[in-house]
């Protein structure tokens, strides 16, 4: 389904197995949408994120659709996120005090910028960017928003991580 939001702006509504997605089209006309309608659109997308339940399940569930609260905050769309195999398993396996269960599991995940809030200056809606966010289709930005080169797969990018963390061992060794 296909609607006429404002001038040639327009959104793409389609299922494809099981989940609903939404394509903004003219990035240009979309970053020029007033806050209200570009808030109201984000809100009316259905959110879905993954939840380990408890040691033995895990589940693909609807959620709230996240709002900017805090000056700093980015909401983005998820394009791509990572496991980790170790990190996640220890959480779902309920092995990690500070992720008690049941727990929305997150490693890293690039993103398309939605809103961001009034101190952020950094990226702007449409920007791609790297964050350490939470396996969620729209979900705020944590920890950091690095943009992403446009030629640069988002299944890729978000290898970013696992890259990190080599590197942080690296340093700590010494």
């Amino acid at each position: 389904r296909q609607m006429c939001i404002r001038d040639s702006i327009w959104i793409q509504l389609r299922f494809l197995n099981g989940y609903l997605y939404a394509r903004i089209g003219m990035r240009e006309k979309f970053l020029n949408l007033t806050d209200d309608t570009r808030s109201h659109l984000i809100k009316s997308l259905m959110n879905q994120k993954i939840l380990f339940q408890d040691t033995e399940t895990v589940i693909c569930t609807e959620t709230d659709t996240p709002g900017i609260t805090k000056a700093d905050d980015i909401l983005i769309q998820t394009n791509a996120s990572i496991i980790s195999a170790g990190t996640e398993l220890s959480i779902w396996a309920g092995l990690e005090s500070w992720a008690p269960l049941p727990t929305t599991p997150g490693y890293g995940s690039v993103g398309t910028v939605l809103e961001v809030g009034e101190a952020v200056d950094s990226v702007v809606p449409g920007d791609l960017i790297y964050t350490h966010g939470p396996h969620q289709k729209i979900a705020l930005a944590k920890n950091c928003a690095q943009k992403v080169p446009e030629s640069l797969d988002p299944q890729v990018a978000v290898f970013t991580r696992m890259a990190a963390v080599s590197i942080t061992s690296v340093l700590g060794s010494n």
